[in-house]
């Protein structure tokens, strides 16, 4: 399986890759139920509840929907196109569009007014780190059983849910509506221009495991360039390659 490196080129596409990162990590945190699976939970809904805060993050996953909605309708003909996944995609798409439109606040009350998170927020805000001893409620919570810590997770994240289910369909469509180029990179650099009417979210740079290198991507969304750099050790600063690089690229686009 190749390693996949992504370079979101927009702020929106930022953003939707770190709230996936989040929620991913909450999901696995709850999955595996490691012994810090509770705390590790609380600090990444925080920084989940930061990142959606004070953005009208609902508007514009509705024009990311809308954006999807049209794009795979007009392959409806294409003989190409396996029209069962298609119709359950597009289904999906109006799903959550609903969704989102009766969706009055992210995070809900049920997490923006309990005592814990606030106090925990208050703290964490500050300093970015938290141990259990530093805040008593933090420990108190820290030390009751299990399954009570994890169907408080669980509903705490109950609300942020209709945002993920909109993000994680967005990102995977995009991910895999587009085609993935085998190209060759000369002496480890690569350069690519587009026309100006042709806008680029989303950089992904497919290589081999073995393929000891890796890439730096640079540019903005008409525009890119990708270096490839090796490094021996950790102790050495990584350097640009002087070999030809095989490599798959796909251009996504919001």
């Amino acid at each position: 399986m190749n390693v996949v490196y992504e370079h979101p080129v927009t702020e929106h596409m930022r953003l939707l890759i770190k709230l996936e990162a989040l929620f991913i990590e909450i999901e696995q945190s709850l999955q595996f139920k490691k012994n810090d699976f509770a705390l590790n939970g609380l600090f990444r809904l925080i920084d989940l509840s930061d990142l959606v805060s004070g953005q009208d993050l609902r508007f514009d996953l509705l024009k990311n929907l809308d954006k999807k909605n049209i794009s795979l309708k007009h392959l409806k003909h294409n003989p190409d196109v396996n029209l069962d996944l298609l119709k359950e995609t597009l289904e999906n798409i109006e799903r959550l569009k609903k969704k989102m439109h009766i969706l009055e606040k992210v995070p809900d009350d049920n997490f923006e007014n309990d005592e814990l998170i606030q106090a925990v927020k208050r703290k964490y805000s500050v300093k970015g780190s938290l141990y259990p001893f530093e805040l008593p409620l933090l420990n108190f919570w820290i030390n009751q059983n299990e399954n009570f810590k994890f169907n408080t997770i669980r509903d705490w994240l109950e609300g942020f849910m209709p945002i993920y289910e909109a993000v994680r369909l967005i990102l995977k469509i995009t991910r895999e509506s587009v085609p993935v180029l085998p190209l060759t990179a000369d002496r480890g650099i690569y350069e690519q221009g587009s026309d100006n009417d042709s806008v680029i979210d989303l950089i992904r740079v497919l290589l081999e495991p073995n393929a000891n290198v890796f890439p730096e991507i640079s540019g903005n969304k008409h525009k890119f360039s990708i270096r490839f750099l090796k490094q021996e050790s950790s102790w050495d600063k990584p350097v640009q390659t002087i070999d030809s690089i095989r490599f798959e690229l796909a251009l996504g686009s919001l």
